[in-house]
């Protein structure tokens, strides 16, 4: 009886445990009250089976939507995005651990690359950056290939697609469209582990984001 009671109990336990390490819901504001925003502006979109937000950035440099009142530290971030098959404008994703608008981490993916004929191209499909030291130039430049890479089974670019980052302590895993075999593994760049979190749009870009959960 007792073997019993300890088994039950240890099985309420590690419920409990794995519900709280389940990522949450979080409802996408479509004010730009709700947010802290950097060099982009943000809107309601609705299309394609899905609702959520339009982020936008008209000039050279990235744009942001912190989330007010919302950090993240380690454990899982959900999210679905849609960006465009424009090359060279549109870079779509999240970034998190921000200690403010220039130094943060991010996940970005580039959704024309996604049908790029050459491999060359294909191999920049979705890229970790450490920004302000780390941007994309630079680690393509210093560590090639290791921080960027292809996605086997590639979304349409101009549809929505699902991605699941995961993290924990300074490993990073992004997984598309419930793919069990991450389409990209890296270590983290710098020693930060919590921070605010956020919308993030390349250099003239548009990203739509919705079903956010982390």
């Amino acid at each position: 009886m007792k073997i019993q009671i300890l088994s039950t109990g240890l099985f309420v336990a590690l419920t409990i445990a794995s519900a709280l390490g389940q990522p949450k819901n979080i409802k996408l504001s479509t004010s730009e009250k709700d947010y802290d925003m950097k060099n982009a502006t943000l809107a309601p979109y609705a299309g394609e089976g899905l609702s959520g937000v339009q982020l936008t950035t008209p000039n050279q440099r990235s744009g942001a939507a912190w989330l007010k009142g919302k950090t993240f530290t380690e454990g899982v971030i959900e999210f679905d995005v849609m960006g465009a098959n424009n090359p060279g404008a549109s870079f779509v994703g999240i970034a998190f651990h921000a200690q403010n608008d220039s130094t943060y981490d991010c996940i970005y993916f580039r959704p024309f690359n996604f049908v790029a004929p050459k491999q060359e191209n294909r191999d920049h499909m979705v890229q970790y950056i450490s920004m302000p030291e780390n941007d994309w130039y630079t680690l393509r430049e210093k560590r090639t290939g290791e921080f960027e890479k292809e996605i086997k089974n590639a979304p349409n670019p101009d549809k929505w697609f699902h991605a699941r980052i995961e993290v924990k302590s300074n490993t990073i895993k992004v997984f598309v469209n419930g793919d069990p075999t991450p389409a990209l593994v890296v270590n983290k760049l710098n020693t930060h582990h919590g921070g605010k979190i956020g919308l993030w749009v390349g250099s003239n870009s548009f990203g739509r984001f919705a079903n956010l959960k982390f």
